[in-house]
């Protein structure tokens, strides 16, 4: 966008100056167009230079009062011809400069074209600079993809590269939101911003044909700020997103530099990938070949030598998913220390790490009290004869970390699973499932129809161990209450009775697995 100090540069020569509005010098305009009657036209947008000559203007009320329309749409400054009226008028340039509203006399013989021409003049003049910049930028950016230097480094050079052109606060996330590359100012927040991120995902999902970008709002330093999520996308494959703040409207050589740095951090991004396809040992695609297998009937996959033996599978997982990538980096640190070369990856948003020994508890330790929202299972201690113990350890730790979910425990072995790991099994089988499911459905069907709590009441009841005045407590209710509505129970089943351990005990399984499902 053009300056006025920059047209006035071209326009000295002829005269023409800056009567008005002295400290908006260096504001820009989009566009000039003249306007010499007192007409107030929707062609008239925000962000320009209106010529006129004033002459149909009948008073200088008049004047200032289409001034001041012109100020109200958003005219960044007006240019008056002498031509007709001999001189400006010196209340119209007091006006204008109360205002703060630039004005450009313009000598009577000078004619309009010599504005438009030097305003063309700097327009192509500026194209031919942008042009400049976004070759210079572009190459800068594919001289860092072509760099033979760490992913870190490289995301770190585009990022800076990217900011320094912008000067807008930009974060790089990879595809689980953990943050790789940020610039920006001493007050802003990365953190905030990506989770500010993660919010707005929730309610807008990325469609990966449509390249979609999406807005979204953060609070920091005092402001609410605008930021806007660009997904970097290569067919169907998500690379993380660039998060933007946004300025009031990106010139063309902001968005050249958004379209270019996109494309710089896709490549970088799928040259790490292929590196790290290459470098993924055998033992982890084995592994990874498993699991994937693990629902087939035919899964049995031949194990390699160095995988038959004593081991225990490992499960961390957390809800806050933009942090995954953050704590995988660290637990993989932090497992080098008591393994060269640990067998940690990424698996259906997990941390997953098969151990050949046991993880010190000093160290397991370190790990949750620094992230305090992650939950960490673990399978059994047995040899790995064939590909369905791995499975089966797996489905252990899995268990194991739903099992730390809902008792509240942050570390849990399969061995303190104890019979809910049972039930796991139950609700997992569609037999078991079904089995309960059918058990409860008067319960269920009842509730729906009558708007009551029957099957509530008998899960407190049964954990309670048929204990009314606990059951009452828990459920903010008369013991009476309860009792009424258990005996309503007894006498939908045919007049069964709870004091038969036969019957608690059934009843009390079907209730746990019905939870589970």
């Amino acid at each position: 966008m053009i300056t006025f100090k920059a047209l006035l540069g071209k326009l000295a020569p002829q005269g023409i100056r800056l009567a008005a509005g002295v400290t908006k010098v260096d504001s820009t305009f989009t566009y000039i167009n003249v306007q010499e009657f007192p007409l107030k036209s929707e062609r008239i947008r925000s962000g320009g230079l209106i010529l006129t000559t004033l002459a149909s203007f009948e008073s200088i009320d008049n004047i200032f009062e289409h001034l001041s329309w012109f100020i109200a749409r958003g005219v960044r400054g007006i240019g008056i011809s002498e031509i007709l009226i001999g001189q400006v008028p010196e209340e119209v340039i007091k006006f204008c400069e109360r205002h703060e509203f630039p004005l450009l006399i313009i000598p009577g013989p000078v004619p309009y074209s010599e504005v438009y021409q030097a305003y063309h003049g700097l327009l192509l003049e500026e194209s031919n600079e942008i042009s400049r910049k976004i070759e210079d930028i572009n190459l800068s950016l594919m001289n860092v993809v072509a760099l033979e230097i760490p992913y870190e480094k490289s995301i770190a050079l585009l990022i800076n590269t990217m900011g320094k052109y912008m000067k807008a606060p930009i974060v790089y996330v990879n595809q689980l939101f953990g943050i790789e590359g940020v610039w920006g100012k001493r007050e802003m927040d990365p953190e905030l911003i990506v989770q500010a991120a993660v919010s707005e995902f929730q309610y807008a999902e990325l469609e990966t044909d449509s390249l979609a970008s999406i807005p979204f709002q953060v609070d920091y330093a005092e402001m609410t700020h605008e930021f806007i999520a660009y997904p970097i996308i290569n067919g169907q494959e998500s690379y993380g997103y660039l998060l933007i703040g946004m300025k009031e409207r990106f010139n063309l050589l902001e968005h050249s530099i958004i379209k270019h740095g996109k494309t710089a951090l896709l490549l970088v991004a799928v040259k790490n990938k292929t590196m790290d396809k290459y470098l993924k040992n055998e033992k982890i695609i084995m592994l990874e070949t498993i699991l994937n297998n693990s629902k087939q009937t035919d899964n049995k996959v031949e194990l390699l030598p160095a995988l038959q033996k004593e081991s225990q599978i490992h499960i961390l997982a957390t809800e806050q998913r933009e942090k995954l990538g953050a704590v995988f980096e660290d637990v993989h640190r932090l497992l080098n220390s008591i393994d060269p070369h640990p067998l940690v990856w990424l698996y259906e948003q997990k941390i997953i790490y098969l151990a050949f020994e046991p993880i010190p508890s000093t160290l397991i330790n370190k790990i949750i009290r620094k992230h305090v929202q992650l939950l960490w299972g673990q399978s059994e201690w047995s040899i790995n004869d064939t590909s369905e113990d791995i499975a089966k350890k797996y489905n252990q730790a899995l268990i194991s970390v739903r099992h730390g979910m809902k008792r509240g425990f942050q570390v849990i072995s399969w061995e303190d699973v104890g019979i809910d790991g049972l039930l796991r099994r139950l609700a997992d089988d569609e037999i078991g499932k079904e089995r309960a499911e059918s058990l409860l459905q008067p319960l269920i069907e009842y509730d729906q129809q009558e708007n009551s709590e029957l099957l509530k009441t008998l899960k407190v009841y049964l954990s309670s161990f048929l204990n009314l005045k606990e059951s009452a407590e828990k459920l903010f209710i008369h013991r009476n209450t309860v009792k009424y509505r258990i005996k309503k129970i007894e006498e939908l089943y045919g007049g069964i009775s709870f004091d038969d351990t036969d019957t608690f005990l059934y009843f009390l399984m079907a209730v746990k697995v019905y939870e589970m499902i």
